[in-house]
């Protein structure tokens, strides 16, 4: 089966949207005064830029799609480390309908990334800094920024699951690269013998 090709003019209310969760750390404090679990914070929507748009992804057409995920997880941890400097734990899911729907009624532009040149690579060639499945809710004039962040706080805690993200491939040290050269070798040496 095919990676799905979502429509380039508009997001379909039964779309699957997810807002890329990093880590943040904590309060400092009680030891037992841990957060609950599943719970999101006003940081979690809160954009870093000034352009009046919340950044989300779009993740199936009727669920969240498991190779849609698998293309959007690579670019995700390396936006977390290059961009964020925090790693990335997954997304916050809801359906578009739940943002589009009154009283909230907000737009989601679809709004797909191409790749820059000249920058990391998947496993497959492609660029990282691509993301076919991009998509933004724009802020309404009535809104501030904050505020807007408030609005999905309270509208992904209501209707939300937490798809977690797959963790990011460890790069091989240069002593495991070197054991491994080495047992690569002698596995080589043994089977001339």
């Amino acid at each position: 089966m095919a990676l799905w090709k979502p429509d380039a003019t508009a997001v379909g209310k039964s779309e699957f949207i997810g807002r890329r969760l990093f880590e943040r750390e904590g309060l400092k404090g009680a030891k037992d005064q841990k957060r609950p679990e599943k719970t999101f914070e006003i940081y979690h929507f809160e954009e870093t830029r000034d352009d009046r748009e919340v950044s989300v992804d779009r993740l199936g057409q009727t669920s969240v799609d498991g190779k849609v995920k698998s293309y959007l997880n690579p670019r995700a941890h390396h936006a977390a480390t290059l961009l964020h400097k925090k790693e990335f734990q997954g997304w916050a899911v809801t359906q578009a309908k739940v943002i589009q729907s009154p009283p909230n009624s907000y737009q989601i532009i679809p709004s797909a990334i191409a790749g820059e040149a000249g920058g990391a690579l998947t496993e497959k060639g492609d660029p990282l800094t691509e993301n076919k499945f991009h998509a933004h809710i724009a802020i309404p004039e009535r809104l501030t920024p904050h505020e807007m962040a408030v609005m999905l706080a309270h509208i992904f805690s209501k209707d939300y699951r937490v798809e977690a993200a797959t963790p990011a491939k460890k790069e091989q040290g240069w002593f495991s690269a070197v054991g491994s050269w080495f047992r690569k070798l002698w596995q080589r040496c043994h089977k001339v013998i």
